[in-house]
Parts: structure tokens; sequence; C-alpha cells
């Protein structure tokens, strides 16, 4: 872990930090029960295994308790992970049972490096690509301080992850018709989520 930065007391009661982090490869549960920012701002870590490596420049101003005023954190920088699991992904879950893909699709991410921003708080992910398992997946979205989520989410997924019902139902399409069409082998499915 390396970390730059300064700390400011000029106003009375009111503390002001502009940080520099850099971590390599640090365990996302470890992480995630020792810091309680974390724990605040990002609710949805706590649902993840893997290790991340992370660098960013931070301000905020600091209360009374030395914590963060989540409403004004800004920050930028980027996070990468070779390998990071949604142990309780229940987006992904949603969506898998929606479109009735078999049990071999992985609730893993795979290459992940991501650019992100906090403007007062809310964080924006520049949309990034990335894989679930061998599924191609691109995303990009905010989450608000008030649990606010605003992603947009789309996975090209191989027919053959399809269930047996959804790929019927495609090859009958294409038999109805006059045309030779063909299904394609990877149908691109959009999804956005709210909430």
């Amino acid at each position: 872990i390396l970390v730059s930065g300064d700390y400011a007391t000029v106003v009375p009661d009111t503390a002001f930090v502009d940080l520099s982090l850099a971590v390599n490869n640090i365990d996302i549960p470890s992480a995630y029960r020792s810091l309680v920012t974390l724990q605040r701002m990002a609710s949805f870590a706590g649902g993840m295994q893997g290790k991340v490596s992370l660098r960013f420049s931070l301000t905020a101003s600091l209360d009374k308790t030395m914590m963060p005023v989540l409403t004004s954190i800004n920050s930028k920088g980027r996070l990468q992970s070779k390998s990071l699991q949604l142990v309780s992904g229940g987006t992904f879950d949603k969506i898998r049972n929606m479109l009735k893909l078999n049990e071999k699709t992985t609730n893993t991410f795979k290459d992940l490096d991501i650019g992100f921003e906090i403007v007062n708080g809310n964080i924006i992910l520049e949309p990034f690509k990335s894989k679930l398992g061998d599924i191609p997946v691109t995303m990009g979205g905010e989450i608000g301080l008030d649990k606010m989520v605003n992603y947009d989410i789309t996975l090209d997924i191989p027919r053959k992850y399809m269930g047996s019902q959804a790929n019927e139902a495609m090859n009958n399409l294409f038999k109805k018709t006059t045309l030779d069409l063909k299904a394609a082998e990877t149908i691109p499915v959009v999804a956005k989520v709210t909430g």
C-alpha cells in the first residue's frame, strides 16, 4: 500500500484530506470487513470474492470522528482484477434465470480494468469490457449515496448457454421464414439495471 497526501484543518471543526493511494492485490472480503467507508459507499463489495489492485486520488472533508463526509468525496482512479467473483450477485442471478441460461454460466468476471470517478460521493463507472466466464460483457453506470443504481449491461451470450427452450424458440422462428436465415452463435442481451 502506498499513500501520500495532505491533511488540513484550516477551517475550525472541519478537516480536509487530499490523498493518493495505490493498493496491489488486496483481498476484497478483508478490505470490506476493515474499511467502514467501503461498507458505506460500496455495500455491493460485501458480496464479492477476489483480489483487486486500485490506484486513485481522493479529496474529502472529514467529520468530527475523522470519517469522510460521503457527499464531499471526489475521486478518480482505476480498479483492476484478474478474477472477481460475485458470491451474492442478485442482478446477474436474475438475468441468468430470466434468460434461462444453463448452470454452466459463471458469476466470475475476468481481466477487469475499470476507470471510475466519485463525484460528491456518487460512484461513476466508465463503460468497461470484461468476461463473465467466456461471455463478453460491457458494463458501466452509477451508484448513488442513496443506494440508487443505474447500470447499462450488454452480454453477448453464446447460444450454447441458452436453455433448450430458448434455442428451440429461436430455431422455430427462423424455420417459419422463406428466407435463408440462421440464428447467430451469440445473442446480444442489453439490460438496464436500476433501483
